[in-house]
């Protein structure tokens, strides 16, 4: 069930919030009220401290609060004397003297009206809003609240649309218009998510677990109520952390749960025993009691005796009304009817008294409701005033600044055209200069890199010069060699070196040193190869070249696997035949990494030959695949297949 203090406005739960910190800085704002020379900081610091002890002493925040209060009067300072009033209307309603506090709160609102602070005017309704709801005037307070919820969407302040929200979404509650309020209290939680603030999305969450209890639907409000109860132990909100285990016990015990209610109820009981709660302490007996009536009568009414004695010196009326009639009925099962009778008795008389406690509260609602309407008029009386006055102030103010803003428009336009004509004439010659310092540079940097390129592309002619006078002096000496193995060796350092200077022509017939055309090259190379091994079979080459450019650093590792792996090929995969297929794959997988793919449809290569090679063509390409950071893979289902990654 709902406690109507745990809906309340977060203006005013945050008096409420206690913290050891807060309890330290009280002796340091004391110290500034009797020692600063600024009376404003004076009144600021009273207004401070009001917010500290209010939670364990309100009598003396009453005392800081007359002093603000006085004070600002005395200076004649009308912003902070509306600032200690919307402070002490917020107090009042916490001690439920209601209609001093709706006196409060129209008193701050027709300050604030007069200086047209929007801000303080949105909370003022908003404090007016909370006072009525609490005498039960739903549609008064509704209008306020929305007369507050326009001016906070005017400026866009989200910690008052927070506040506002919520209050609206109380209200539409006590009117049983559960839909309504679910609505605002979730516009609500928005806010408080968009500005941050953790205390209030707590405060939000609680409030969404409690309609979802209403509702019976205890999934959803076990997970609000687990969301506010990680911000509470985040901030290490005490009372509000014993609330949640309140409120779990609940669901727990709704859904049967016995075990895990008590569980939840006596951590609740822990920490309202270290802050010395009553009024709590009261509620976690009365909620164990329920929970053990259907298994243990004599546990439960031991339960419930305790939480008649936290209960005793709190004035929460119904509280006691519901633990007196718990009482009455325990004793009845136990058939001590003396006590029984007592407690019911008891009950009764605490009826009684709550009904006339309703019957004053009517009468004081009737008063409350006059004086506001005095007081409305009062407001309404003076703004009218203030407009009007304003109104004629602000025409002839017109009137004078009209020939004033003529000769100074005038004046303007042309010391704008001299200033900007000079300024002008700066840029443009500032700008010819910089275009023509640029342009030299340019031309430059434009000769230099031309000078560089094609100095680059002549020492890879060079080298391409080098490699094949080194391959002809490798083929004049394997024509004088008549051992066919050795011949073989120096054919295959021949194809080696031949695959190196490819690379380096590819890269002096390039207009982009670091990007070559790959298809090219693999042309050239298998090509070349053909050529080298003349087969005179019929051997299909298939390619599928998805990368166009690559970059010399990989080209040559590259270049000199895919060498090696096609004179294997050509040399061992076609021995028993006429014609065969070889196909080359290159492109970049799902992964974003290159993936080169060699093979044919030849005998196969022993796979224990290729985890331990023997000869010079497979270490070279274990080596190279290394050196390309990749891993390679070897398939032997349908031929020879290699697979290289990186």
């Amino acid at each position: 069930m709902f406690n109507k203090k745990t809906l309340i406005s977060f203006l005013l739960i945050t008096l409420l919030t206690t913290s050891v910190k807060a309890i330290s800085e009280t002796d340091s704002l004391l110290h500034i009220t009797k020692t600063s020379q600024a009376d404003t900081i004076k009144i600021k610091a009273f207004n401070e401290l009001v917010k500290k002890v209010f939670h364990y002493d309100p009598q003396q925040a009453f005392v800081f609060s007359d002093s603000a209060l006085a004070l600002s009067k005395r200076i004649n300072n009308t912003y902070w004397e509306g600032i200690t009033r919307i402070n002490k209307s917020s107090l009042l309603y916490h001690t439920e003297r209601y209609k001093e506090g709706i006196e409060q709160a129209s008193i701050c609102l027709r300050i604030f009206s007069s200086l047209r602070s929007e801000l303080n005017m949105a909370k003022s309704y908003n404090n007016l809003c909370l006072l009525y709801q609490a005498v039960g005037d739903y549609p008064t307070a509704l209008d306020f609240a929305y007369q507050a919820l326009r001016i906070a969407e005017k400026i866009n302040e989200l910690s008052q649309l927070a506040n506002i929200h919520n209050n609206i979404g109380m209200i539409y509650y006590l009117l049983g218009m559960q839909n309504k309020s679910t609505e605002y209290f979730l516009k609500s939680l928005d806010d408080n998510i968009k500005s941050g603030n953790k205390q209030g999305m707590a405060i939000g969450y609680l409030n969404m677990s409690s309609i979802f209890v209403e509702k019976n639907e205890l999934k959803k409000a076990q997970e609000f109520l687990q969301k506010a109860l990680q911000i509470n132990k985040e901030f290490n909100l005490n009372t509000a952390i014993a609330q949640c285990y309140t409120q779990l016990s609940n669901i727990q015990y709704l859904k049967k749960n016995t075990d895990s209610a008590l569980i939840y109820i006596n951590w609740a009981k822990d920490i309202y025993l270290q802050i010395k709660d009553s009024l709590g302490l009261a509620t976690v007996h009365y909620n164990k009691s329920k929970y053990l009536k259907s298994s243990n009568i004599h546990a439960a009414l031991e339960e419930l005796i305790i939480a008649e004695r936290y209960i005793a010196p709190n004035i929460d009326l119904q509280q006691k009304i519901n633990i007196y009639s718990a009482l009455s009925e325990l004793y009845a099962i136990k058939k001590d009817y003396k006590n029984a009778y007592q407690s019911f008795h008891f009950a009764n008389l605490l009826k009684d008294s709550l009904n006339d406690f309703e019957q004053k509260k009517k009468v004081q609602e009737m008063q409350i409701r006059f004086e506001t309407k005095r007081m409305e008029n009062e407001i309404s009386r003076l703004q009218q005033i203030t407009e009007t006055k304003e109104k004629e102030n602000t025409q002839q103010q017109n009137e004078l600044k009209r020939s004033k803003t003529q000769q100074a428009l005038l004046l303007f336009i042309v010391s704008a055209l001299a200033i900007m004509s000079i300024l002008l004439i700066a840029i443009l010659l500032n700008r010819t200069k910089l275009n023509r310092k640029l342009s030299l540079q340019n031309m430059q940097i434009l000769k230099q890199k031309e000078e560089k390129e094609t100095l680059l592309k002549e020492i890879h002619h060079r080298v391409k010069n080098n490699l094949q006078i080194v391959n002809s002096l490798l083929r004049l000496q394997s024509n004088q060699i008549n051992d066919e193995k050795i011949t073989e060796l120096f054919e295959e350092a021949q194809n080696r070196i031949i695959t190196m200077a490819l690379i380096h022509e590819k890269i002096y017939r390039t207009e982009n040193l670091a990007q070559i055309d790959f298809k090219e090259y693999i042309e050239a190379l298998s090509g070349n190869l053909v050529k080298t091994y003349n087969l005179n079979k019929l051997i299909k080459i298939e390619k599928n070249i998805e990368v166009e450019h690559f970059g010399i650093d990989q080209l040559v590792p590259i270049g000199l696997i895919l060498n090696e792996m096609l004179s294997n090929s050509f040399k061992h995969a076609f021995t028993n035949t006429l014609e065969g297929k070889i196909w080359i794959s290159f492109r970049i997988n799902s992964e974003k990494k290159y993936e080169l793919i060699v093979g044919d449809n030849g005998k196969g290569l022993d796979s224990i030959e290729f985890e331990n090679p023997r000869s010079l063509g497979l270490e070279l390409i274990k080596t190279f695949t290394e050196q390309l950071n990749g891993f390679i893979e070897l398939n032997t289902k349908k031929g020879t297949e290699y697979k290289i990654v990186f």
